[in-house]
């Protein structure tokens, strides 16, 4: 959870990388901010000799296309969730766990995005199923490797670069939520990102899709998803 950056390639035109923050207050460890610290950490990637979809991988897909296949249903979904969020000094938060009271993520712009969402999502229609191809993650590298952030912008642009040669379009995202679900709702949700990253999960024209799951020498997680 934390910060999360996309990058998006269209018509082989380059654009910006855009950087979007969430909090996340741990009321244990009184407020730890992930705004300017995840962003800094180097990271390396997951080494892996099991090339099939992992859990993480599986469930990520399957969350995407319930989205796309079931747009309606996926906006009763986020509204059940909102009453997972609450108002406190004039902030409002949104608890993953409402049995947990020592974690929440403070919602920049309160909850009207989950309700502007939903109701944008209760007008569409639904759209293809993304299948999964192997050839779209970013290549597990050696786990001794160390990444910086330009290092990790640099190695999504050379896997541009190559997909180019095959595709027209590609997006690319990352994101820190280690838990699927959440990742997609704070993406489909989106409004900092002025719905870039839910116009990439509900574009008709992507079909295919992979995820790659890395954690850092903190052991936090991080995800770099491509689309086509």
């Amino acid at each position: 959870m934390g910060v999360c950056l996309c990058v998006n390639f269209e018509n082989k035109a380059q654009k910006n990388i855009i950087i979007n923050k969430f909090n996340i207050v741990d009321e244990k460890n009184n407020c730890e901010n992930y705004e300017n610290k995840t962003i800094n950490q180097t990271i390396s990637y997951i080494s892996t000799e099991n090339p099939t979809i992992d859990y993480f991988e599986s469930n990520f897909l399957r969350e995407i296309n319930f989205v796309r296949t079931n747009p309606k249903k996926y906006a009763n979904k986020l509204k059940e969730l909102t009453k997972n969020i609450y108002k406190e000094d004039n902030n409002e938060y949104y608890y993953p766990n409402k049995n947990n009271s020592d974690e929440k993520i403070l919602l920049k712009k309160g909850s009207k995005v989950f309700y502007n969402t939903i109701n944008y999502l209760q007008n569409l229609q639904p759209v293809n199923k993304l299948v999964w191809n192997e050839e779209l993650k970013i290549e597990n590298y050696d786990k001794n490797i160390i990444f910086t952030k330009e290092n990790v912008g640099r190695i999504i642009l050379q896997k541009r670069l190559e997909l180019l040669k095959t595709y027209d379009n590609c997006f690319f995202n990352i994101d820190f939520f280690k838990d699927p679900f959440l990742s997609i709702v704070f993406q489909i949700t989106d409004d900092d990102f002025n719905q870039v990253r839910r116009n990439a999960i509900i574009n008709k024209n992507f079909s295919k899709f992979a995820v790659n799951g890395i954690k850092d020498k903190h052991n936090n997680f991080y995800s770099i998803c491509c689309f086509v």
